[in-house]
């Protein structure tokens, strides 16, 4: 039971995510042209299949609906961490990240430094 409830929510949430990222973008976005269009996600990755398989399946339904490419990446909790802290000083982060440890180590200290994008207005 208790998995199941972890898949709706983990599915909920990447849905919210997908949901947000399918609007319009700022036309100095990266995301400029249908030909550029890829969406980079690096997520934690599960402790259950299903809940690697539930995320697999939103974005399989994303990119029906919106023609849009996506470079869903899974990676350890370590790896995560220190991936996500590299690509931000080199200047490539991923337009997605999403680790249950992050958000009570790097998220609370890159939204002090700025360096998150604010999008308060499409959540």
């Amino acid at each position: 039971m208790r998995h199941k409830l972890l898949s709706l929510i983990l599915l909920f949430i990447v849905s919210l995510i997908l949901v947000t990222c399918s609007g319009s973008q700022p036309k100095n976005s990266l995301l400029e042209t249908q030909s550029e269009k890829v969406l980079t996600i690096w997520w934690n990755r599960g402790y259950y299949p299903e809940q690697e398989e539930a995320l697999k399946k939103v974005v399989a339904e994303w990119l029906e609906k919106t023609d849009n490419k996506v470079e869903l990446l899974f990676l350890s909790e370590d790896d995560i961490l220190q991936a996500g802290i590299d690509a931000l000083a080199a200047g490539k982060p991923p337009d997605i990240l999403f680790s249950e440890r992050a958000e009570f180590t790097l998220i609370p200290q890159w939204a002090w430094e700025g360096k998150l994008a604010d999008v308060s207005d499409v959540i």
